[in-house]
C-alpha cells in the first residue's frame, strides 16, 4: 500500500470513532513498517496514529468520568480526574464551563466553588481561582480543600511561606489527606529547604505507617534518600 493509502486511513482515524477503521490504519502500519521501518514518513503515520487514538482513549475516559459524577456527585476524584483528563485534551474551557454552569444551579454548595476554582487553577487561571475560592469561603469558611487550592496559587505566584502555612493549615482541617503534605515536602526541596524537607517526608512514613500502609515505605525512603543526597551535595 503506497503513502497517500495509508495516510488516508491514519486521518480517517482521526475523526472516527470507529475500532474497526483503527484495526484497518493499523494493520496498514504494521505492514508498512515490516517491510521499511526506517522510512520517516511510515515512522510518522505510526506515531500519529498513537495519538489519535490515545487521543479518542482520553475522550473516552472523558465521558466514563462525567457518568461517574453522575452516580456519584459528591465524589471528588472524579471532578479532579474530569478537569485533569481536559486539560490533557487541551481543552480546560469546557471543564471551566461545566462548573460554572453548575454553580449558576447549585450557588449555595460549597463544591461547586472548588470544582470551578480547581479548573480555573489547572488551567493556569490563577487570579479566577482565588476570586472562586473567596466566594466559596464566604459558604463554607473552614473548608480544607479551599485551603489547599490557595496554598498551591500561592506557591505558584512565588510565594513559598505563605504557601507552607496554609498547607499546614489544610492538613491540620483534614488529617486524613497527605495531598498537602506532599505538597510542603516537594515546595521544601524545590527552594532548598531539605533538611525541613526530610521531616515532611518523615512525617509522611510515619502517618503510613501508623495506617499499616507498609507498602509505602520503600518508596518513602528513596525520597527521603534522595533529598539526603541533595542535602549532603549543598
Amino acid at each position: 500500500m503506497d503513502k497517500r493509502s495509508i495516510l488516508d486511513l491514519v486521518t480517517k482515524c482521526e475523526t472516527s470513532n470507529e475500532n474497526e477503521d483503527y484495526n484497518i490504519a493499523r494493520s496498514a502500519v504494521d505492514e508498512a513498517m515490516k517491510e521499511n521501518s526506517a522510512d520517516a514518513g511510515i515512522l510518522f503515520h505510526d506515531g500519529f496514529l498513537h495519538e489519535t487514538i490515545a487521543k479518542h482513549h482520553m475522550q473516552q475516559g472523558r465521558e466514563s468520568y462525567l457518568k461517574a459524577q453522575d452516580l456519584d456527585p459528591e465524589e471528588l476524584s472524579y471532578h479532579a480526574q474530569f478537569i485533569k483528563i481536559s486539560g490533557r485534551l487541551l481543552d480546560y474551557q469546557s471543564a471551566i464551563n461545566r462548573y460554572k454552569e453548575l454553580l449558576d444551579k447549585h450557588s449555595d454548595t460549597h463544591d461547586q466553588y472548588y470544582y470551578l476554582a480547581l479548573a480555573y487553577y489547572m488551567a493556569g487561571q490563577y487570579t479566577e481561582s482565588e476570586m472562586t475560592i473567596d466566594a466559596g469561603r464566604r459558604v463554607k469558611p473552614s473548608d480544607w480543600k479551599f485551603v489547599y487550592l490557595l496554598g498551591e496559587i500561592r506557591a505558584k505566584r512565588g510565594l513559598t511561606d505563605e504557601a507552607l502555612t496554609l498547607f499546614e493549615w489544610s492538613h491540620k482541617l483534614n488529617s486524613d489527606d497527605l495531598g498537602s503534605v506532599y505538597s510542603q515536602a516537594f515546595l521544601l526541596e524545590e527552594k532548598e529547604r531539605y533538611q525541613e524537607a526530610i521531616e515532611k517526608w518523615e512525617y509522611i512514613l510515619a502517618w503510613h505507617d501508623r495506617r499499616g500502609y507498609q507498602d509505602y515505605k520503600d518508596w518513602g525512603m528513596k525520597h527521603i534518600e534522595r533529598v539526603k543526597q541533595r542535602l549532603a551535595n549543598d
